[in-house]
């Protein structure tokens, strides 16, 4: 069986789960705070995208093709909300080496994942096209 995967590489451990179990909610779910926005195709394109922590020389970035990469994780609107703040702030400490991450620290993780994506180098395209493929 193959299955297709799509994988953001990040730095540390706190940004992979700040990824994972809040930013590609924001970003694929109806509802979410980067949803509705432009560009068509962005949040089929991050659908089942899992960050990972990037090993030793590996690029830092997605390893498939997006419209938008150009999100606010750090937009203090949404960081300065108490709810937000709480989940993130749980989430992160809850990570390997996030015990005593402080909202300072988080959104410095979130503005470094920002700069990630942005810079990442993989093409623009106008709609998603497929992640590369494993064996499973």
């Amino acid at each position: 069986m193959t299955k297709i995967t799509k994988t953001f590489y990040v730095r540390n451990a706190v940004q992979a789960a700040l990824f994972n179990q809040i930013l590609i909610g924001q970003i694929t779910t109806e509802g979410g705070r980067w949803f509705g926005v432009r560009t068509k195709g962005h949040a089929e394109a991050f659908a089942g995208a899992v960050a990972k922590v990037a090993k030793g020389d590996q690029a830092l970035g997605i390893d498939f093709a997006a419209p938008k990469r150009n999100y606010n994780f750090n937009d203090s609107n949404w960081t300065n909300d108490e709810a937000t703040l709480a989940k993130l702030t749980s989430v992160a400490q809850a990570a390997p080496g996030g015990k005593d991450y402080s909202k300072k620290a988080i959104v410095s993780d979130l503005e470094d994942m920002k700069n990630i994506l942005k810079a990442s180098t993989q093409p623009e395209v106008a709609a998603p096209a497929p992640a590369q493929t494993v064996e499973a």
